[in-house]
């Protein structure tokens, strides 16, 4: 029975490895979701605008969504943002996005988001990629004002994502625990 439960274990961690984004496409994938963040900051005039950095946590969320939930999750938008959405498709992209499931949408461009988490596609496209640590979106979460300029720290026209001691203790002990 305990032999069984190994195999199973080990064949549901082969499976979840094989959805592994590269370094090289974490990089990419990165460049290209805080360009999109930076072109809608600058457009939108969108003060607290985030730069994302990769997490772990969300990569092994993203990698046992179903189809079905990844879908329903990245096209929540609350009726208070339609107008919001409709701004959106008049910003134009300075680093195309095409190919790498990266959409110009008010999920991907939530400010208070820090995090992404991506893996090769279960499902359709290139990649699966989601954003945290906000679960719900919500327009005061997009504070108008000069890009940045409702910041503690910057980098250019964005956010810079702060690390606090609990936090980064909080990331430690998750990834302990991930590699047990």
């Amino acid at each position: 029975m305990h032999i069984y439960i190994v195999l199973l274990g080990l064949f549901f961690v082969s499976v979840e490895a094989s959805y592994e984004v590269s370094e090289t496409e974490k990089n990419d994938l990165l460049m290209r979701y805080n360009h999109l963040r930076e072109d809608v900051a600058k457009a939108l005039f969108i003060s607290n605008m985030h730069e994302l950095t990769f997490d772990r946590m969300l990569i092994d969320r993203v990698s046992i969504m179903s189809c079905h939930e990844y879908e329903n999750y990245i096209s929540e938008i609350p009726e208070d943002m339609e107008l919001l959405q409709s701004k959106l498709q008049g910003v134009t992209l300075t680093i195309p996005v095409d190919g790498y499931g990266v959409v110009l949408n008010l999920y991907n461009a939530y400010p208070p988001q820090t995090k992404l988490g991506c893996i090769h596609s279960k499902c359709k496209g290139s990649f699966q990629c989601i954003l945290g640590p906000e679960e719900k979106l919500s327009s005061s979460g997009f504070v108008e004002g000069m890009p940045a300029s409702n910041c503690t720290a910057s980098t250019g026209l964005m956010c810079k994502p702060s690390v606090t001691a609990k936090g980064t203790l909080f990331t430690i002990i998750l990834s302990i625990i991930h590699f047990i």
